[in-house]
């Protein structure tokens, strides 16, 4: 294993950590749970440039949320979401930037929510995970480029 897979597994595992954590969580002060398995597909895709890395944490992504013996419809959305965040990102995007992290995320938390909640999308409650989505973006990435600087 050279170091810059092994680096590169380490500072994705800290992202799933951090997502696996938050998950578990009940901090929010609203009825509101944020999508903290998007934000986690975001961050990596964003920031790994392995697809068989990028692949490995998606399968732990999708596994953290629901280990199940078949496959649910929200199982394979966010599976190909996870596949189309990536490869939008290596087709259009060259270096991670948070707003254009941002702008995905907004556009993919549009699909589901259109896949799952048909024509309620643009309600309060969407507005309201948003904002939590991007505050745990912030944090996800920022967290990844602390573990960058001391897994380098």
């Amino acid at each position: 294993m050279t170091p810059t897979l092994r680096n590169e597994l380490l500072r994705g595992c800290v992202v799933v950590a951090m997502m696996a954590i938050l998950s578990l969580t009940a901090i929010v002060p609203f009825p509101i749970k944020p999508n903290v398995y998007l934000v986690a597909l975001v961050v990596l895709a964003f920031v790994i440039d392995d697809l068989l890395v990028f692949l490995l944490f998606l399968l732990g992504v999708l596994a953290w949320l629901k280990y199940t013996p078949f496959v649910t419809m929200e199982l394979v959305a966010l599976g190909g979401m996870g596949m189309g965040i990536y490869t939008l990102r290596k087709m259009l995007i060259r270096e991670p930037h948070v707003l254009l992290m941002v702008g995905t995320l907004f556009v993919f938390q549009v699909i589901f929510w259109a896949l799952f909640f048909g024509r309620q999308i643009f309600v309060v409650p969407f507005f309201m995970e948003f904002f939590y989505n991007v505050l745990i973006l912030l944090v996800m990435y920022s967290v990844w480029v602390w573990a960058k600087r001391i897994f380098s």
